[in-house]
């Protein structure tokens, strides 16, 4: 196989085991267990796409078209599967540190985006219990402002 998603599952839950408060080992591990399942389908998908490879030929639609093809199912698939990969160790390496409220330029673009630090809070709480899958506060180089962005699926990005 050309390439290959090495599972990461022993050094990250080394790095939160005990340490991230209210959060238990127990959500860590079962999170974890989501997070092997992910690098196991995006492998075995990986693998499918190398055989498909061979054959595919771009002018017969069951090979490729939008509504159902070979390529199609694949790659939705894998964005979902390396979807769950990226976002579990994204939320695995931000764990930890002493919490309380952002300071410097990140302090500043919240009070700039949101008001204050609790109204971001507020915001990124309400935008996590009406999301099905994940949220992330990003920056919109067009507002200069941060958001917190919904992620009803792995790969909505």
């Amino acid at each position: 196989m050309a390439y290959q998603y090495v599972n990461k599952q022993e050094a990250l839950l080394a790095k939160v085991k005990g340490k991230t408060g209210k959060i238990s080992d127990k959500t860590h591990e079962e999170h974890l267990k989501l997070y092997t399942g992910y690098v196991n389908k995006t492998n075995a998908i990986l693998k499918e796409l190398e055989t498909l490879a061979t054959t595919l030929d771009p002018a017969n639609p069951a090979h490729a078209n939008q509504i159902y093809s070979e390529i199609r199912s694949r790659k939705v698939d894998y964005t979902f599967a390396v979807g769950g990969i990226l976002n579990h160790e994204i939320y695995f390496n931000v764990l930890g540190g002493t919490g309380g409220p952002a300071t410097g330029k990140v302090a500043e673009l919240i009070t700039k985006s949101f008001g204050s630090f609790d109204a971001y809070k507020k915001d990124l709480k309400a935008t996590a219990i009406a999301a099905r899958g994940w949220v992330w506060t990003g920056y919109d180089p067009q507002t200069g402002l941060l958001f917190n962005y919904l992620g009803d699926a792995q790969n909505t990005f």
